[in-house]
């Protein structure tokens, strides 16, 4: 074997290495395209699974961080009490507590106000009757078609474009298959059901953030320092 080596030629040798190994990357390159939009579906479809998972931290410390000089006053405040002063730790558990005791009670504010203004708007709507509100609309809608049809004639254009939009329209209204509106329920439905796990999520994680931040920003400095 060690003769068999001795006699090859070294420098053809090397150069059939070369024309080997740009085949075989040619090859792999030439296959990777050809498969392009399956991998790309693939990578997509991986990266917005991570995205999807991430989101709520990341809106969660956005969200944290924003709050953060709130906490910060509240917890310059509270150590110049003498009996706080002496916790290392405690104070700023506190103050990020208060913090969210005062972004609660802002939100409870929010929520009633609307309800209030809600309930008003509801409450001036009850002597209202319904059938005026039908007929009215009934009557807002007949004079819309006559418009149209107005419009069209005096567009000069002929009667049956008239009456095939006509006939569209009443189908529409009279169709049966409900398939494309129980589609769009489900999707929207599904929609609300993410982004209220998504809300849920990002508030977990602010509220995890903003309480222990000090610890999170000593650990990665740690590790950022070590990395270096």
């Amino acid at each position: 074997m060690n003769k068999y080596f001795e006699k090859l030629d070294k420098k053809y040798a090397k150069i059939s290495t070369y024309v080997v190994i740009t085949i075989v990357a040619a090859y792999l390159a030439v296959s990777f395209f050809a498969e392009f939009k399956t991998v790309k579906s693939v990578v997509g479809g991986a990266a917005g699974w991570i995205f999807s998972l991430i989101l709520p931290m990341l809106i969660g410390a956005v969200i944290a961080y924003l709050f953060l000089p709130i906490t910060g006053f509240i917890e310059r405040r509270l150590k110049k009490i003498r009996k706080l002063r002496e916790m290392k730790k405690g104070t700023h558990y506190l103050a990020a507590v208060l913090t969210l005791v005062v972004i609660a009670a802002a939100f409870i504010m929010i929520i009633a106000t609307l309800t209030v203004g809600l309930t008003r708007q509801l409450s001036s709507l009850k002597d209202l009757n319904l059938m005026d509100v039908v007929n009215g609309a009934k009557s807002q809608l007949i004079h819309f078609q006559e418009d149209l049809k107005n419009l069209i004639i005096k567009l000069g254009l002929p009667k049956s474009t008239y009456e095939s939009l006509e006939k569209a329209v009443t189908n529409a209204f009279s169709s049966t298959d409900h398939t494309s509106a129980v589609n769009g329920i489900l999707s929207f439905v599904d929609s609300f059901t993410s982004v209220i796990i998504t809300i849920a999520f990002s508030v977990l994680f602010f509220v995890y953030f903003l309480i222990d931040m000090p610890m999170i920003t000593k650990y990665w400095g740690h590790a950022f320092r070590s990395i270096l």
